[in-house]
């Protein structure tokens, strides 16, 4: 993870202007950010549990059925949410003596304690959809079984969650544009892709080649598919003369 100040001193050698008289800070600057941003996006299309961010847990009461992040959003690794109860523990937390209680109670060894109760809810992976894929009443209650937003930060659940409801996001945040005194977001093994990058495109900026360009970007491409490693092994659906019991066991699955 690079300073953005070490990237520009490394695009400048890359393209023989270390005194700074073809490229001024802002064109590198700017050319750098395309290139975070567009790794970025690689690397969400391929591998997006690489960008996803801190999960974040929560419950909503019967009737609520919206969710404010404090982030913006690009998109989501998942949102899961359900109402069903899962398993149940009373734990006792021990507390502290009350300010001026020195009383005791005859005998009495055991400690003050309070008992606190750990639910834990069997949850689904909802899907996202619009507005539009909804339809009808939007103010319909029951068991949360999609997801759509609204503004930069707003999520809901359809439908609207008749009873309390767990729920769990992994967004992945998108990220602001970077300064000249930043650092560059992404691993340091990326930071010469992002360099090979800048450097490409100051080169082809006067001369725009669509060829060329095309070229250029398939190379950064197959380099950041590389460092990604394997994909994740492929998912095999049953086909229709499998047995029926394996049929019905996946059929639907991933609908709503």
């Amino acid at each position: 993870m690079l300073s953005m100040q070490q990237l520009m001193a490394r695009v400048r050698t890359a393209v023989n202007d270390r005194d700074a008289v073809t490229y001024d800070e802002e064109e590198i600057l700017s050319t750098l950010n395309n290139g975070i941003r567009y790794i970025r996006r690689t690397i969400a299309d391929l591998r997006p549990e690489l960008l996803a961010s801190d999960t974040i847990t929560g419950m909503l009461e019967a009737g609520e059925e919206s969710v404010t992040l404090s982030r913006r959003p690009l998109a989501f690794l998942y949102v899961r949410a359900g109402d069903e109860v899962k398993s149940s523990v009373e734990v006792q937390e021990n507390q502290e003596k009350i300010y001026h209680n020195t009383a005791l109670i005859f005998q009495n060894h055991t400690r003050a304690c309070s008992v606190k109760t750990i639910v834990k809810y069997r949850m689904r992976e909802l899907p996202e959809v619009s507005t539009r894929d909804i339809g009808g009443d939007m103010e319909e209650s029951g068991t949360p079984v999609v997801f759509y937003r609204t503004g930069e930060k707003t999520i809901h659940l359809y439908p609207v969650p008749r009873q309390q409801t767990s729920y769990l996001i992994c967004p992945i945040d998108d990220i602001e544009e970077i300064g000249a005194e930043g650092k560059s977001p992404l691993l340091t093994e990326f930071d010469d892709v992002l360099v090979e990058y800048a450097a490409m495109r100051l080169h082809v900026r006067n001369e725009y080649d669509v060829s060329a360009d095309a070229s250029i970007m398939s190379g950064i491409y197959t380099q950041i598919v590389r460092l990604l490693g394997e994909p994740p092994a492929s998912v095999q659906v049953a086909g229709y003369w499998d047995s029926g019991r394996q049929i019905a066991r996946d059929y639907g699955r991933g609908r709503w």
